[in-house]
């Protein structure tokens, strides 16, 4: 009985999962969520270091987990770019913004989101 509740709740909690990863994640806000920490991190005094680390490990481990839900979504059956965004930026100079991920570059992505918090707990005990 234990067994079959656990799959049951693991079933409903994918499925929520990925219903919530459908709504509400792109490639923008995978961009934004280390700005908006950085942005932060610009009103914090110099004197609360240890604020500033922790807000910064928070930021870092937040784009983490949006770059493992976009993991979660993309289809490793095309080649094609995913995640699409396209805005026209200067009109009168012909000039877009096009953003896009495809699977080489997912992986450097998650990569470097990986790599980010590690970084920031080996320096934690430097300065």
């Amino acid at each position: 009985f234990l067994l079959l509740s656990t799959n049951l709740f693991n079933v409903r909690f994918y499925s929520m999962l990925e219903h919530f990863c459908e709504c509400y994640f792109d490639l923008s806000g995978l961009i934004l969520c280390p700005v908006l920490g950085s942005i932060i991190l610009l009103f914090i005094p110099n004197s609360r270091i240890r604020l500033i680390r922790l807000i910064g490990l928070c930021a870092s481990l937040i784009t983490f987990l949006y770059s493992l839900v976009l993991w979660i979504q993309f289809d490793p059956s095309t080649a094609k770019f995913q995640f699409v965004e396209s805005l026209r930026w200067l009109p009168y100079e012909n000039i877009n913004f096009y953003l896009g991920i495809d699977g080489i570059s997912l992986f450097f992505v998650i990569l470097t989101t990986f790599l980010i918090p590690i970084c920031i707990l080996v320096g934690w005990s430097g300065m």
